[in-house]
């Protein structure tokens, strides 16, 4: 079941709005705001202005890179969704692969 929109504030819960908005917000942050890469291409740059345009040139970047890796792992997913390693005798316990999904 998807909760994508929910509005619980107990950080403990995997995902909600809050959650995804801000661990997302500082995650993203840290990419563009004290990023070694980033910081060395901002302060390589004349004037504060043509940083800004170097970030907003990135973006389309971003964009197209999130947008392929989304893709692939949906891809992947509908290719390998019948897979089941207990059935193929890959693990012994099903356990094993329970553990892993409920970390």
């Amino acid at each position: 079941m998807c909760n994508c929109f929910s509005f619980n504030p107990d950080p403990t819960v995997r995902h909600t709005v809050w959650t995804v908005c801000i661990g997302g917000g500082i995650f993203w942050g840290a990419i563009y705001g004290i990023n070694q890469a980033q910081v060395q291409r901002a302060i390589s740059l004349p004037t504060v202005r043509s940083m800004q345009i170097a970030v907003w040139l990135n973006f389309p970047g971003f964009v197209l890179i999130q947008t392929l890796a989304c893709s692939v792992g949906l891809v992947m997913f509908a290719y390998f969704h019948t897979c089941d390693p207990a059935k193929l005798g890959v693990v012994k316990k099903t356990d094993q692969v329970r553990h892993i999904y409920t970390v």
